[in-house]
């Protein structure tokens, strides 16, 4: 009886150690997480919003080229002048 408490006890103690390192590996796990995300996120944000931006300048450069091609085809209709503007129109597609 005694041999079998000691047992018990002993089993018990293991038992515990092993309980307190996982849930100790688990919040060194989860605090480096934490570290990491709380770099990752805002470089994210960052990153996306200059990639909205760039988006948006890409957009207006090739609204901007369009207009200048109209442009370039309307004076050419009305006066044949296309040896003066085309040089200077580089064509965006």
């Amino acid at each position: 009886m005694i041999i079998i408490k000691k047992i018990d006890k002993v089993v018990s103690i293991k038992l515990k150690r092993q309980l307190v390192f996982k849930l100790l590996e688990l919040i060194v796990i989860l605090a480096a997480i934490a570290i990491i995300a709380a770099i990752a996120v805002p470089r994210f944000i960052d990153f996306y919003d200059r990639a909205c931006k760039k988006l948006f300048d890409a957009s207006i450069a090739k609204l901007n080229g369009r207009e200048k091609l109209a442009f370039a085809n309307i004076i050419k209709s009305q006066d044949g002048i296309e040896a003066q503007i085309m040089p200077y129109i580089r064509i965006i597609s």
